[in-house]
């Protein structure tokens, strides 16, 4: 998980707010430990699988079923990771589009 620890860094030096900082770190945990595998064996699969639990996914606060800015910016989430990820080297092709 260290990864994820710089990956907030760089959030932090790219000066996004603090909620951004905040969120998309425990959003990715989120997805990793959905997918019980490691960053470089995830696919477009498990990416699309995930969507659509999160589509189903009742929220913490209203008991309802997640908005879809809410879906949204768990993948956009996801996404900015996995870009980062590719940038640095650490994986060669990013798993959603």
């Amino acid at each position: 998980m260290e990864d994820l620890y710089i990956f907030r860094k760089e959030l932090q030096n790219l000066g996004y707010c603090e909620t951004v900082v905040n969120t998309y770190p425990k959003e990715i945990k989120r997805f990793l430990n959905y997918s019980k595998k490691e960053k470089i064996s995830i696919t477009s699969e498990d990416v699309l699988n995930y969507f659509e639990v999160l589509k189903t996914t009742k929220s913490r606060v209203t008991k309802m079923d997640l908005s879809q800015s809410a879906i949204a910016g768990k993948m956009r989430s996801i996404r900015m990771y996995f870009d980062y990820l590719q940038r640095t080297g650490a994986i060669k092709r990013v798993p959603i589009n």
